[in-house]
């Protein structure tokens, strides 16, 4: 890893992912929404929802190229964390040429889920040099 690092062309090898969760609950934040009494003296506005709603999504970055987000479960496991590695990874590192997907270094970010040991075992058998 030492000889990679020193590489200045490094971080283009690195596949970058990241998770980002969204809800109605965090759409909906009303302490910035206002109602003029005056102009309006019946005027409501929404507080709650009634649906749960929310979507987790995963981006990838390698190199310049941008692979396309997928669509996680609201709540990760080591599990579907797992079955997203086996099955849908492979497909979305098809969009990065060939040389890069050979030398590439897989970037987690550290959360609980894909902590577990059964993921560092997968990762270290799939992308270990």
């Amino acid at each position: 890893m030492q000889k990679d690092v020193g590489n200045p062309s490094f971080p283009a090898s690195v596949l970058f992912t990241d998770g980002a969760s969204f809800s109605l609950e965090e759409v909906l934040k009303t302490h910035n929404a206002h109602v003029c009494a005056y102009y309006n003296p019946h005027g409501t506005r929404n507080h709650a929802v009634q649906h749960c709603l929310a979507v987790n999504v995963c981006p990838g970055i390698i190199n310049d190229c941008l692979l396309r987000s997928y669509l996680l479960p609201p709540q990760m496991d080591s599990r579907i964390y797992l079955i997203f590695l086996e099955t849908v990874l492979p497909v979305f590192l098809h969009a990065a040429p060939a040389h890069i997907r050979q030398d590439m270094w897989f970037q987690n970010d550290g959360a609980q889920a894909y902590s577990k040991i059964i993921m560092h075992d997968y990762l270290n058998q799939e992308f270990a040099a």
